[in-house]
Formats: structure tokens, sequence, C-alpha cells
């Protein structure tokens, strides 16, 4: 309740208003997160760039409320910037969840090379469609497999009962794995867990560590399966506002995916290690293994790209153009 009205006097505040120097700033990310030092970094580079004419006051841990809030808040321009997942993003610019598709990437840096070099202009022109600049993207990790059981093949999850995000590619992924998906919050996994609603669930190897899912559910399958990806937008109407120079500071002062993520997957693998010694198990696939994963769910591929909308096929056809010369560069 006090979120909500924290925000409802943050947009009282703002409406039909002229914005000032202080730029406001949302996002999930918990104030001890790992990822802290990117908006660290923001934080200065824009006061110091802007000769403290323009200064970012960051609301973490969704002070503003859920994801949704705050990310409609900046569509509508009352607030500035967010930081906004990809299953968010998705929401508004269907295209965008084609990147959360099964066993779309074999790697970090084949990602990188099709969404900086192939995806990241057509995603400018459709974030600019709905009211949105997209200013730079940001790295969360591979998503897992979490359960109470050692998981290492679709059958091992057969009428398992696995909680998964508000995202439909989840649900057509552990779907087509014949699991029994239920969707609830991420704030309800751990008592989910304890009272038996689930048995398990898909997240990123960080967030399984940091929010205390490992304590329940102590085996993690790394299935690398999807990747999680995160958005740091602006509002349009705000950011045009603004000179070309000040929004070049705007748009340079995010550290780029390629420099933050090897950080965070050093920081995540510490942390997964410290859970191993208290007794969380960890499984790796074996090639044959993983391909049986991508065999059983082939299916939700056709499906993710049938509900992503009439740009969907184009959009998917520039991945695959990407992943081709990243193949032939890389061979």
């Amino acid at each position: 309740m006090i979120r909500v009205l924290r925000l409802i006097i943050l947009i009282t505040a703002y409406s039909g208003s002229v914005y000032g120097e202080d730029v406001r700033m949302a996002t999930m990310s918990p104030v001890g997160s790992p990822s802290r030092f990117v908006y660290d970094k923001l934080l200065e580079t824009v006061t110091t760039q802007s000769n403290g004419n323009y200064t970012i006051e960051p609301f973490f841990s969704g002070e503003l409320g859920p994801e949704e809030a705050y990310f409609n808040a900046m569509r509508r321009g009352r607030i500035q910037l967010s930081a906004v997942s990809g299953q968010a993003i998705g929401t508004a610019v269907p295209e965008y969840s084609l990147l959360r598709a099964p066993f779309l990437f074999e790697s970090f840096e084949e990602l990188a090379f099709v969404y900086d070099k192939f995806l990241v202009r057509r995603l400018e022109e459709l974030f600019l469609e709905k009211g949105m600049i997209h200013l730079q993207w940001a790295a969360n990790g591979w998503e897992n497999v979490y359960a109470q059981k050692p998981v290492m093949r679709p059958s091992d999850i057969s009428g398992y009962r696995i909680r998964v995000p508000l995202d439909p590619n989840s649900v057509l992924f552990f779907s087509a794995a014949g699991a029994d998906v239920i969707q609830i919050p991420f704030t309800d996994i751990i008592q989910s867990l304890q009272t038996g609603l689930i048995d398990g669930g898909e997240s990123t190897t960080l967030m399984y560590v940091q929010g205390g899912i490992s304590t329940e559910a102590p085996h993690l399958t790394r299935t690398r399966h999807g990747f999680s990806l995160a958005v740091f937008t602006a509002n349009r109407r705000w950011f045009e506002g603004l000179s070309p120079s000040t929004q070049e500071i705007f748009r340079n002062s995010y550290m780029k995916a390629s420099q933050a993520y090897p950080i965070l997957r050093a920081q995540t693998e510490h942390l997964l290690s410290q859970a191993s010694r208290e007794g969380v198990m960890v499984y790796d696939l074996s090639p044959q293994q993983r391909q049986g994963w991508r065999q059983e769910t082939l299916g939700a591929l056709d499906k993710i790209i049938g509900q992503a909308g009439a740009g969907a096929a184009d959009f998917y056809d520039l991945i695959k153009a990407g992943k081709k010369e990243y193949a032939t560069l890389k061979n």
C-alpha cells in the first residue's frame, strides 16, 4: 500500500509539469544486488558529464510498486527512466518475447552479436512506436530449472508442479516438457515450495540463490534453456525534449551488456559456489541431454512466434540471419 501511495504522489507531482533536473528511475533490482555496479556507474556518469545539471534519483527493489506499475508510469511520462525485464517489454513490444524462446542461443556471445548487429535498430523503431526510447540492454543470465529432486530430462518433470513467471514463453516451454505449469508471483515462491503448491520452477542462477529459493529447492539443473534480458528505457516525450548532447550523455552512461555481463557472471558463480558448500546440488547437462530437452520442446517455438504478432516472423528472420553470420565468423 505504501508503494502504491508513493507512486500516486509521484504521478500527481509530475502530471502536466515540465521535467526538472531530477530524473527518476525505477527498477526491481535489489539495493544489494550484484548488478548494483551498473547503476552506480550510471548515476555517477550522468551527474559528472552533465556538470551536475542532471541527477538520477533511483528507486530500487520495486519501491514504486510492481514492475507493471512503474513500466506504465514511465510510458505515460510520470517517471523518466526504468529498467524493465524482457517479459514486461514483451507486453508492449511482442517481438521482444522471441529473444526468450527456448534454446535459441548457444552462448551469451552469440546473443550479444545478434542483438547488437542485427536487432537493435529494429528494436529502437519498435520502442519509438510505443512511446519509449531503447537506451541499452542488459543480460541477467541463463534460465535454469530448480527443484526438490534432481531433474536431468523432460520426463523428470512429467506432472511435476513447476512455477513459471507471468510469461507465455515459459508456459509453452514447460507444458511441452510435460510439466504441470503454475503461474504465481516471484514473492510467493518460497511459501509455495514449503506448502507443496509447487515442486520447482524456472529462474536465473542469481535470483535462485539471492532470492532464497535454494533453501527450499536445493537441486539446480543448468538447462540454460533461455536467456533473461532487461532493457533500460526512457519516456520518449521527455527524452526528445533534451538537447542532443544531453541525449548522448544518457545513451552512453549505461554499461554495455558485453562489459557488464562478464562481471555479473563471475559474481553469480561465486554466490553459487557458496550455496553449493551449504548443500545446493548443481547439475550440468551433457550435450545429449541438452539435445533431448531441445527435441522434446521443439513445438514451443512455433507457438511463441505465433503469439508474438504480425511482425514476429520478420523479426525471427533477423535473428536467424544474425545467428548464421555469427556461426560463419566463429568458424
